[in-house]
């Protein structure tokens, strides 16, 4: 991923120099066409992932009904950006920020109850 990243961003940054606007080289661009048509073929649009992406779908809902009823759980910064943005757009914002495993880690503290142990009497 880290030389994907490096390769994209050295490759914009002398293609856009030479055409004197934001561009990708062609070659990179048509990989980066290829790599598109492939996320969309085996990942967004799989079969296979559907009960995955129904999930991550309950989690953000989840997360974004949470932060709306309980705004000042919000960090600080995002508490200010509200009184700017208002509640919906900066629960937005801080949900697309949120990564996967962090999302899903936010999700177990606020909104899963705790599993206690069953103890037979």
């Amino acid at each position: 991923t880290s030389s994907m990243i490096t390769t994209m961003v050295s490759d914009m940054i002398i293609a856009s120099e030479a055409a004197g606007d934001i561009v990708f080289s062609s070659s990179v661009n048509e990989v980066m066409q290829l790599f598109r048509k492939f996320m969309f073929e085996r990942i967004y649009h799989s079969q296979a992932l559907e009960k995955e992406r129904e999930q991550a779908m309950f989690v953000i809902e989840q997360l974004y009904c949470y932060y709306l009823k309980n705004f000042s759980a919000l960090p600080e910064e995002f508490l200010q950006r509200g009184k700017v943005w208002g509640k919906e757009t900066t629960v937005t914002d801080y949900i697309a920020g949120l990564t996967d495993s962090y999302a899903v880690q936010l999700f177990r503290e606020l909104l899963m109850p705790p599993v206690g142990i069953m103890v037979n009497k």
